[in-house]
């Protein structure tokens, strides 16, 4: 592996165990057996690194969780939901980026905005384009905008639990969680989700149509 990937891998776990503040250049060349100087000479600085990790661990997660090869927008929300509490429940690489959002929308570092406009508004955008497409093409911007907050505000709150407490959501158990149960809950998350959407679309359809 060269030096540029040992740093690279090295950097997403310190920083995913410390967040970015608390993460030190020299800590994370003594785990990748790297002198400093290569974390400049590679990414010039320490803020680029951490920019570089976000975009590495996507690429894992865009691997282990592929996007769904579908333009029906049901399926496709429902495998999203599905694949984002996985990931959210995975102790893997791929489990690395709930850990680093996570911290990353709970203390913005200066890569906030840069992150968001190469990495985050892309992904969001396509999940708003799906739910406009399931709601109907005469749905109205703003509805559409609070059907995707809302949909996406299940996997965040299930990630804030993991990464808060270890254990997602609200959930109490102290035992580990098998893959069984990891496959069970993100089908239930995801049947929920799309079952908020359903109503959505009736309600909207109601308001469209008043008997």
């Amino acid at each position: 592996m060269t030096t540029k990937k040992r740093l690279i891998r090295s950097a997403c776990t310190v920083f995913a165990a410390k967040g970015y503040r608390d993460a030190t250049v020299a800590e994370i060349c003594e785990s990748a057996e790297a002198n400093i100087a290569s974390v400049n000479y590679h990414f010039g600085d320490k803020s680029n690194l951490y920019y570089a990790c976000f975009m590495h661990l996507f690429g894992v997660v865009e691997r282990t969780y592929p996007e769904p090869e579908t333009t029906d927008p049901e399926t496709w929300l429902h495998a999203f939901v599905r694949t984002r509490i996985l990931n959210i429940l995975d102790d893997g690489e791929a489990g690395l980026l709930p850990k680093l959002m996570h911290l990353e929308m709970g203390q913005p570092t200066e890569i906030h905005g840069r992150l968001f406009d190469d990495a985050i508004r892309p992904r969001h955008k396509r999940i708003v384009e799906m739910i406009g497409i399931f709601l109907g093409e005469d749905t109205d911007p703003v509805a559409i905008q609070v059907a995707a907050a809302n949909f996406t505000s299940l996997h965040i709150f299930m990630n804030i639990g993991k990464q808060q407490a270890g254990k997602p959501g609200p959930f109490e158990q102290d035992r580990p969680i098998g893959k069984s149960e990891c496959s069970k809950m993100a089908n239930q998350v995801a049947a929920f989700a799309m079952g908020g959407l359903h109503a959505t679309r009736a309600h909207l359809n109601q308001q469209r149509n008043p008997s």
